[in-house]
Parts: structure tokens; C-alpha cells; sequence
């Protein structure tokens, strides 16, 4: 039996390519590589389609978090809350900068769980780091009251959320004062190369991250703050004004998969399901299930050909290079996540056929 692939690129990708073949073409030909009209007509598009006034391509997920951080403020010697299970760039990008990177422990969601909160920030904190993790997206209402009462920033981290939204405000898709989106090769909306943006309503903040991502300049030779090389790729660009026609469809077929994954294996007590919100139409990036036999299943899911993924297993305050810092703080919850969750393939290039045989697999190893 041929191999069933967690996530298959190439034919998620075949459509959307074969539509700008021409146009990869044209631009490579054309001479002007860098922040030409491509990246401008999709921070366009991208900016529509999430309802913000401004959008700035960068050259990775993780470069939008430390432009939309620098943005937002001097962040050194600073603390900015933030979820105890993510992947360690949410860290890193605060790290990068000076600040200190506070943990809060995850609800069953997956994403920062709001009662762990403290009643009111003390004075070293400026602001939350909010990760909509797995296609989830956080409790904002309660996140933005939160920030407003307590004077902090609210930066999203929508890298695993294109496309999300409550369903009783379905024309709003980011809360924050700003939303840093990944586009690295394997997201919802991915690129054909690294790639990210920031999308905020804020104009002070979109022309400092313009100046940011482009060593600090908007006029060439001149450099009135020192910024960062880190441009969106144009071919990237190329592709993602096309791709991006395609994201809703794209979502709705993994919300569709997960419902038949939830179904199927509903039955099975050795399996819980990574709880979604109802009043959240999420972009089910990842279909993640828990289970204490976590590794065995994995195993025997690889000798039957169908490639499963553990996402994060190691929880950033354990990481080497985080450890000593965050010795004394407890995250059961992200801990347990970390020992127990797996990623179930979901996406386009996963047929129905495909999906029964993985669900089949399933549950013949647990009967």
C-alpha cells in the first residue's frame, strides 16, 4: 500500500500552481524581485479578507511576531504573558527583543485558558501574546476587556487560525492591536517558500513595521530606525494571491474530515478529542486527539503506511534553552498535552477513502 502522508504538498499545491505557472514565469522574468506590485496586491487581498486597514508581508511567521512586537514598544526587561504550550518561536520572538516571556497554562482548547490569569497585571507587564493554536482561536472578548482594563497591548498569534472566526461576528477576524500569520509551506493558507504578515488597524503601528521589516527605511540610503531584512518573497506572492482563493474551501473540507474523525472514533475511551469551541468556526489546522498510548499507536500507524505527527512534545519552559529560567512553574495541563496529543492527517489531499482506511487502523489497534 502506497504511503499515506500527514500532509501531501504536492497535491494540495497542484492547483494553485498550475493557475500561476505563467504568471512564476512572467515574474521571473521581469527583472524586479523585491516588494514588487505581487506582494503589494496580496497584503491587499490579505487585508480584505480579514478586515483590517493594513497588512505587512515579512519573510517569516516568526519575523511578524518580532516586528509586530518592536511595533508595538520597547519590550526589554519587560514581561508578556503568554500561552504555556506553542511552538517555541512565540518564546523566541519575545526573547529576541529583550522581554521576558511570562507562561499561563492552556484549557483543553489548546489556547491560553483566561481563568489562569491574574486579576491585575503588575506594573512589568505590557502586554499578552495570544496563540490561536490548532485553528482555535482564544477567548478574545474576555482577552481585549482584559488588556483595556489593565492598559497592555493584545498580540495575536494567528499562525495556525487563517480564516477563523465566531460565528456571531463573522465579518471580524482579528481582536488584537495587531495578528502576526505564518504562511511557512504546511499551514492552511502556506506559501511555496517561508513567508508571514501582520494585519493591524493601527497605522503608527503598520508604518513602523513597513520601516522594520526594510532595515529601518522607506526612502533608500536613508535609515531612521534600526529594522530587520525581512521581506515577503514576491514569487511567494504570486502564489498566495491565488492560493488564498481557495482557503475557505480548504477549511471547510478539514472541518468536515474532523466531524467524521469525531464520529467514527467517538467510541473509543482511550481517545479524547481536542475540544473546539461551538460558537467558533475554527481553521482546523490540526485534528489532535490525546491519548495515553500515544506512542504505540503511532508505531503501529507507521508499520500500516499512515504517517502521524506529535506536535510539540516538549513544552517551551522545558526546552534547553528556556529551562533554567522557569524551574519553579507548574503547566499540567500544557504538560499533559505535550505526553499525550497526536495529529490525525486532515486536509485536501486526504480522499474519503483515505480517511476510512486511517480511522479503520484506528480503531483496530485499540479493539
Amino acid at each position: 500500500m502506497k504511503k499515506i502522508k500527514f500532509l501531501d504538498l504536492k497535491k494540495i499545491n497542484e492547483t494553485p500552481l498550475i493557475k500561476t505557472q505563467s504568471k512564476i514565469k512572467k515574474f521571473l522574468f521581469n527583472g524586479n524581485y523585491i516588494l514588487d506590485k505581487n506582494v503589494l496586491n496580496f497584503e491587499k487581498k490579505f487585508s480584505k479578507f480579514n478586515k483590517s486597514s493594513f497588512c505587512v508581508g515579512v519573510n517569516s511567521g516568526h519575523d511578524a511576531l518580532k516586528i509586530a512586537l518592536n511595533s508595538l514598544g520597547n519590550i526589554r526587561n519587560k514581561k508578556i504573558i503568554v500561552p504555556g504550550l506553542t511552538f517555541i518561536s512565540t518564546y523566541m520572538a519575545i526573547s529576541e527583543l529583550g522581554g521576558i516571556p511570562v507562561p499561563i497554562d492552556i484549557g483543553y482548547d489548546g489556547v491560553l485558558d483566561v481563568t489562569k490569569l491574574p486579576r491585575k497585571t503588575d506594573k512589568n507587564t505590557v502586554g499578552i501574546l495570544a496563540v490561536n493554536l490548532y485553528g482555535n482561536l482564544c477567548n478574545y472578548s474576555f482577552l481585549r476587556k482584559y488588556c483595556n482594563k489593565n492598559k497592555i497591548f493584545l498580540l495575536e498569534d494567528s499562525s495556525q487560525s487563517h480564516g477563523a472566526y465566531f460565528l456571531k461576528n463573522k465579518k471580524r477576524k482579528f481582536w488584537g492591536d495587531a495578528a502576526a500569520f505564518s504562511f511557512y509551506p504546511s499551514k492552511n493558507l502556506g506559501a511555496i517558500s517561508d513567508g508571514g504578515c501582520i494585519v493591524t488597524n493601527n497605522k503608527k503601528l503598520f508604518k513602523r513595521s513597513l520601516l522594520l521589516r526594510n532595515y529601518g527605511s522607506s526612502k533608500k540610503y536613508i535609515h531612521e530606525i534600526l529594522g530587520y531584512n525581512s521581506r515577503l518573497n514576491s514569487m511567494s506572492a504570486v502564489f498566495l494571491n491565488e492560493k488564498i482563493k481557495r482557503l475557505n474551501l480548504e477549511n471547510s473540507v478539514r472541518r468536515k474530515q474532523e466531524i467524521i474523525y469525531r464520529k467514527e472514533l467517538k467510541d473509543i475511551e482511550d481517545v479524547i478529542f481536542l475540544k473546539r469551541n461551538p460558537n467558533v468556526n475554527s481553521a482546523h489546522h490540526i485534528c489532535l486527539i490525546l491519548t495515553k498510548k500515544r506512542n504505540q499507536l503511532k508505531k503501529y500507524l507507521e508499520r500500516k503506511k499512515i504517517e502521524i505527527i506529535i506536535h510539540y512534545p516538549i513544552i517551551p519552559i522545558e526546552q534547553p534553552c528556556y529551562k533554567k529560567f522557569f524551574k519553579k512553574i507548574k503547566l499540567p495541563i500544557s504538560k499533559y498535552f505535550a505526553s499525550n496529543a497526536l495529529s490525525l492527517p486532515l486536509g485536501s489531499h486526504i480522499s474519503a477513502d483515505l480517511q476510512k482506511k486511517i480511522i479503520f487502523e484506528i480503531k483496530k489497534f485499540f479493539n
